[in-house]
């Protein structure tokens, strides 16, 4: 689930539950995939170190303001939280295209 915070009109907040068991010891424990599997961490892990790395390079690129995650009694994360900038005045690509399914040529 992706969505601004309400109250909070900077703040966009990205939610994932992670669902399986592989997923979430990798997550929990920190660890990549096997290199047969790319070798690259969980796409949510992947998300946030994108962000933070674009954040270094562009002043153009969202603001990441912070990430979090929900543990289960076991202490396996069971959620996963991005918190950005939220853009205002942006275009809902999805929405937009959903209106205009013949013009994608114009989107991209």
């Amino acid at each position: 689930m992706a969505r601004p915070i309400s109250g909070f009109d900077s703040i966009f907040i990205k939610s994932s539950k992670i669902i399986g068991l592989k997923s979430t010891v990798l997550i929990t424990l920190g660890k990549k995939k096997k290199e047969k599997h790319g070798g690259a961490f969980d796409w949510l892990i992947e998300e946030l170190i994108n962000t933070a790395h674009a954040n270094k390079l562009d002043d153009a690129s969202v603001k990441l303001n912070g990430w979090g995650y929900r543990q289960d009694k076991l202490g396996m994360i069971r959620e996963f939280f991005i918190l950005t900038e939220h853009l205002v005045n942006y275009i809902d690509g999805y929405a937009w295209l959903a209106d205009h399914r013949f013009e994608t040529s114009t989107f991209v």
